[in-house]
């Protein structure tokens, strides 16, 4: 037995088994992430550290940073384009922050924090593309943050490199992964309110995740939330995935337009396996429909669980998890 623990000791370092901790400095990290979108200090230094408009700065000061930084989805070619805005948020009506530098930014273990490319904001929407080489990109999903140099502030794009095949989840968030559709509002007129979510939410995805399967975000918020949205599920601890938002306001018919046309990009495009989907809307049943998603792996909760010959789910996603999730194959 005690040949066994010094083996352990020796070979795989478990500090369960009662090895004691080797005085040594702890290794570098392999990983470090911002929190967008007010990091307390950056831990790299931008080109600069001012506004390109001086009046900016003024109007920025106590206001909540509002930033759309949309994610990166599928292998990366020779090129990849970070596109997102700047933007001050009052949760209501963005104002854009046009002519201002952003720089893009990852972390790897070597060399530690870099850049990766820099751009002014536009003059319409303050909207920023910046190019990067498809090389130059860590391996594996990860974050790339676009920092607003005036303000010290970001905002992260995930990047998810999966190739064609990827088994994934697909899953509304209003309604089906918060408590109702008016957890969002609330927060909107309470910016200290934290949205409630239904009882075994956070629990699905990183299920789903835990087993091999991406889980992938799709919700008709717009891009302009996307600074409430993203640092909601990193918060609660939901999986980490790809978060799609609308570039514009939809409801219903125009909701499952733009639903059914991101999940065609999945299927066609991506050529992802979806495996399974969930939502609480008339609109998420009518875009999981048109592309092809079978009934029996449709599951929709709240109010219009078991329309149209959807799965049912009452009361939150515990029993669902324990019946359905965890019986599933894993992922290869």
């Amino acid at each position: 037995m005690r040949a066994g623990l010094l083996w352990a000791c020796a070979v795989l370092w478990l500090p369960s088994l009662g090895c004691d901790t080797p005085d040594e400095p702890d290794p570098a990290p392999t990983t470090q992430t911002l929190d967008c979108p007010a990091p307390a200090e950056l831990p790299f230094t931008t080109l600069t550290d001012r506004w390109i408009a001086p009046e900016v700065q003024a109007e920025f000061d106590g206001t909540v940073p509002g930033y759309g930084g949309l994610d990166v989805l599928g292998p990366p070619g020779d090129e990849v384009v970070f596109e997102g805005v700047m933007a001050r948020n009052d949760r209501v009506i963005p104002t854009p922050l046009r002519g201002e530098w952003v720089s893009a930014w990852q972390f790897t273990a070597e060399p530690g924090w870099e850049e990766l490319g820099r751009e002014l904001t536009d003059f319409g929407r303050a909207r920023y593309s910046i190019s990067v080489s498809g090389d130059a990109l860590a391996a594996g999903q990860s974050r790339i943050y676009a920092v607003l140099e005036g303000a010290g502030h970001c905002a992260d794009h995930g990047v998810f490199p999966w190739p064609p095949g990827t088994p994934v989840i697909v899953s509304d968030i209003d309604g089906t992964l918060t408590l109702s559709d008016e957890e969002l509002t609330t927060e909107l007129s309470d910016p200290s309110y934290v949205q409630r979510a239904w009882p075994g939410a956070v629990d699905l995805t990183t299920t789903w995740a835990g087993k091999g399967f991406g889980v992938v975000y799709l919700t008709a918020r717009t891009d302009e939330l996307r600074s409430m949205t993203r640092p909601w599920l990193d918060d609660l601890g939901f999986a980490f995935g790809p978060l799609s938002t609308s570039p514009e306001l939809v409801l219903g018919g125009s909701a499952a337009d733009y639903k059914a046309g991101f999940l065609s990009r999945l299927l066609d495009e991506l050529d992802w396996d979806v495996v399974a989907v969930y939502g609480n809307a008339d609109s998420d049943i009518e875009a999981y429909s048109r592309v092809g998603i079978p009934l029996d792996r449709t599951f929709i909760i709240g109010a219009n669980a078991g329309a149209e010959g959807t799965v049912a789910v009452e009361g939150g996603w515990e029993d669902h998890i324990e019946a359905f999730v965890r019986p599933f194959p894993d992922a290869n």
